[in-house]
């Protein structure tokens, strides 16, 4: 939730990134120095139904690193690009502090 505020704190259009499908997943992740960065999906609604943060529609695709998601202790609801999973996806405590992906889209 703090990811999303401080996106749209730095322009009132962008919202944190939601990854459509592999190919951009890899183009976003390349750019990034680290891994560890949050992104526009999570399951609050429904444990293991996971959704575009901005829709609450079904992701588009999963990129999650083996045995992941794993909702571990009950308490992970968001998704990050996972630190030593790389590319891959993990889920976290959404209170964690983390790096962030924003985006705004140029065309609606």
């Amino acid at each position: 939730d703090e990811a999303a505020e401080k996106c749209k704190e730095l322009d009132s259009d962008a919202s944190l990134y939601e990854p459509p499908n592999n190919h951009h997943n890899d183009l976003v992740f390349n750019l990034l120095s680290t891994a560890n960065h949050w992104f526009g999906i999570h399951d609050r609604i429904e444990e293991d139904t996971w959704v575009y943060l901005s829709t609450n529609e079904s992701i588009s695709f999963v990129n999650w690193e083996n045995n992941q998601p794993d909702n571990h202790k009950n308490n992970e609801h968001c998704g990050e690009f996972g630190g030593n999973f790389a590319r891959r996806w993990n889920d976290l405590p959404c209170r964690n502090k983390e790096r962030f992906v924003c985006e705004k889209k140029l065309i609606k």
